[in-house]
């Protein structure tokens, strides 16, 4: 159950990198409340139309001095421009401080935003009691994205059972005071029957108010319903995203460039993906948050795409890069973190780091994530603590990576809390081994939400580190875990209800279950132990036939032993007629995905077939 070194996923991409952006583009037709900052597990936190250009224009100054005189709306603005970096060093904290002063006035949409922070645990705990009570005290006022915020947490459960009637009437509410957001979770519980008789028609109809009612950006709201729901959906996700990026719509175009990037319902297509994201560039027109977000995004598919390509308008072919555009790039990075854009900062530091657009350099990067860090950056806290973890361009040192990553966590950043605890339970570099330290760490961690932490939790359960033994502990982490939607936390829980362990009885058919839930989020390796589990016909009947399909898709996610397995299949004729051509086909790829046992099954095969060349005809047909 150790994943220590797996990639974060391509859904998480979405999170960190595209809603931010949505936030920063206008929406066409009416305003509609946008996805901002970091995201709850379950659904984009509510946000509010779009401040008009006059306010944009207001200077922190005059909005202090205009809060200062007891002005509501001025606090409210405040509080926005500390929650999204906009002009001030981001800080959740002085944002929920001015949020709640606005409110304490009557301000109903900072309450909105005040539950907000409570639900994505920004700045304080994350707290789904006070959240609710944050988002009726907006209700109450008449505030539409108020009564969305009670819809939507009755419809995901948060802090209270999940009451899909509850959040039907209140998502209701909203959509007749035009709330678009409403109207989108209004479609979705239609379409899969929460609250409501289920009524495909009626959804349509729901989502279609919400696209007159709120443009491109309800579109997009539809989209990632569909990616972030349980099932993540991304295939049915792709038409709603087109259309929104028919409509001009730049985030839209960033995440259809992240599917084609990572195959996530349609193929992979690098070229495709760069041609995605050239588009959502040249949304971004001169917005230069807009284009260090983009960057980063072509930076990431010329990487697994592992050739020298850049983003060149959107034609889609796959162009010779240009050192002067990304000079070009870079320029626009230092002029945007001149004026105090920590997020520029940030990204002008890993371009030193990756020797994207300029020349390689691990001192620079360091001088830009720490300018970053000091205007409260958890992330480049988090950079800063690598850099010293790991040893790159300074001495080694996890005494220091510790202390950055204690800061890190002390803004509240859920991520440094588990890599503190990674490293306590490793024990690292001076660094004690201590499971103690390790399980309160991932306590944090875990209270914030974070399913990773979670998992680590169990695995301190299952094998009795720094506590007593039991699978029974382990089991309730993990449905914590998978209950926020993490795929390898099923496959976990799977793992041991098909081994039986400690008080755990043997369950096959929960195994099955489970297994199910990691192998349609994509975990390869439950496929293969579902293949597994068909082949032996454990807790299903057998089927070397099944076997071999879900084997196929494991090997279709890169998984080397799923490889070597259906090669096995091929040689002894499991499910399918003795094919040592195809055998040797698999074990070949099978080898060359670095699994050395495909090499020593070609080795093998080559005796059988010197033998079955030898054998009789009855003999070679078995």
């Amino acid at each position: 159950m150790d994943k220590e070194n797996r990639p974060r996923t391509a859904l998480k991409l979405l999170v960190a990198v595209v809603l931010p952006l949505a936030f920063l583009m206008p929406v066409s037709g009416a305003a509609v409340p946008q996805a901002s900052g970091p995201l709850t597990p379950h659904r984009p936190r509510t946000r509010l139309a779009h401040p008009s250009p006059a306010e944009h224009r207001r200077s922190v100054v005059q909005l202090r001095r205009e809060a200062a005189g007891g002005n509501a709306h001025a606090m409210l603005l405040l509080g926005e421009r500390y929650e999204t970096g906009r002009g001030l060093a981001r800080n959740f904290k002085e944002a929920m401080l001015w949020y709640r002063r606005a409110a304490a006035k009557g301000q109903a949409d900072a309450a909105v935003l005040a539950a907000s922070l409570y639900e994505a645990g920004l700045g304080v705990p994350r707290n789904y009691e006070k959240a609710m009570r944050w988002y009726l005290m907006a209700a109450a006022a008449g505030n539409a994205a108020g009564m969305d915020g009670v819809g939507g947490i009755y419809e995901h459960g948060e802090g209270v059972g999940t009451d899909y009637r509850r959040a039907v009437h209140w998502y209701r509410m909203a959509a007749a005071r035009g709330d678009a957001n409403a109207m989108v979770s209004l479609g979705f519980l239609y379409n899969n029957g929460g609250g409501v008789r289920k009524n495909g028609a009626k959804a349509r109809i729901w989502w279609k108010r919400a696209a007159a009612k709120g443009g491109a950006g309800a579109l997009f709201k539809i989209g990632m319903r569909y990616a972030n729901g349980p099932s993540h959906d991304f295939a049915a996700a792709e038409p709603w995203f087109r259309r929104a990026a028919a409509k001009g719509y730049g985030p839209a175009m960033a995440v259809l460039g992240i599917q084609y990037a990572h195959g996530l319902g349609v193929p992979k297509d690098y070229a495709r993906a760069i041609s995605w994201f050239g588009k959502a560039k040249a949304a971004a027109g001169g917005d230069a948050a807009w284009l260090i977000k983009v960057k980063s995004l072509v930076a990431e598919a010329k990487t697994r795409a592992g050739t020298p390509v850049s983003a060149h308008g959107a034609t889609g072919a796959l162009q010779p890069p240009s050192v002067d555009r990304d000079r070009r790039a870079a320029k626009i990075l230092r002029v945007a973190a001149a004026t105090g854009d920590v997020s520029a900062m940030e990204t002008l530091a890993r371009m030193y780091l990756t020797g994207f657009g300029v020349r390689r350099s691990y001192a620079k990067a360091m001088v830009w994530f720490r300018r970053a860090a000091a205007k409260g950056d958890a992330r480049a806290m988090e950079r800063i603590a690598d850099l010293y973890e790991h040893g790159d361009g300074v001495k080694q040192s996890y005494g220091k990576a510790l202390k950055w990553l204690r800061k890190a966590a002390a803004e509240g950043d859920a991520y440094a809390a588990l890599a503190i605890g990674r490293i306590y339970k490793r024990g690292r570099g001076g660094t004690r081994q201590n499971y103690g330290k390790a399980l309160e760490w991932f306590g944090r961690a875990a209270a914030k939400g974070d399913a990773r932490a979670m998992e680590r939790i169990a695995d301190l359960y299952e094998h009795g580190n720094g506590v007593k033994q039991s699978y029974g502990k382990a089991l309730k982490w993990l449905r914590r875990a998978a209950a926020e939607g993490d795929a390898y936390a099923a496959l976990a829980i799977g793992r041991i209800y098909k081994r039986g362990r400690g008080g755990v009885r043997r369950n096959y058919g929960k195994a099955v279950r489970w297994l199910r839930r990691a192998a349609e989020k994509g975990v390869a390796r439950a496929m293969e132990r579902i293949a597994d589990l068909y082949e032996h016909g454990d807790g299903v009947r057998q089927s070397y036939g099944k076997a071999l399909n879900w084997e196929k898709k494991a090997a279709a996610m890169g998984y080397a032993p799923a490889m070597g397995r259906i090669g096995v299949m091929y040689a002894k004729g499991l499910g399918v007629k003795v094919n040592y051509k195809q055998a040797k086909r698999w074990f070949k790829r099978e080898a060359a995905a670095g699994d050395p046992s495909g090499k020593r099954a070609l080795d093998e095969l080559k005796v059988l077939e010197s033998l079955n060349a030898k054998a009789p005809p009855t003999a070679r047909q078995k």
